[in-house]
């Protein structure tokens, strides 16, 4: 009897920053990343993703990679709705 591995599905993903230390707190888009999941997606981007936050933001090499890493947030692309497009679906009920 022969074992089949189930194919893992691709999935993409939005990967935001949240910027604490500014005067106005944001999330800022950083990019799109594709993986089996979220841990998978972030794991397999990291050293971009850094590299991305720290020319987007201008983020000097004092700021550590573990600290920039740690306030990366993950959303699966088609789960992205916009508050106006929720109040469209509701409003058509």
């Amino acid at each position: 009897m022969v074992s089949v591995k189930e194919e893992e599905t691709m999935h993409n993903y939005l990967v935001f920053f949240y910027s604490e230390w500014q005067m106005d707190p944001a999330y800022y888009y950083i990019d799109l990343v594709e993986g089996t999941s979220p841990k998978h997606a972030l794991e397999t981007n990291i050293p971009r993703l850094i590299q991305m936050t720290r020319e987007l933001l201008g983020l000097d090499s004092e700021i550590d990679d573990d600290y920039i890493v740690e306030r990366f947030y993950i959303v699966p692309d088609d789960q992205w709705l916009s508050s106006r497009h929720t109040r469209l679906q509701v409003l058509e009920g």
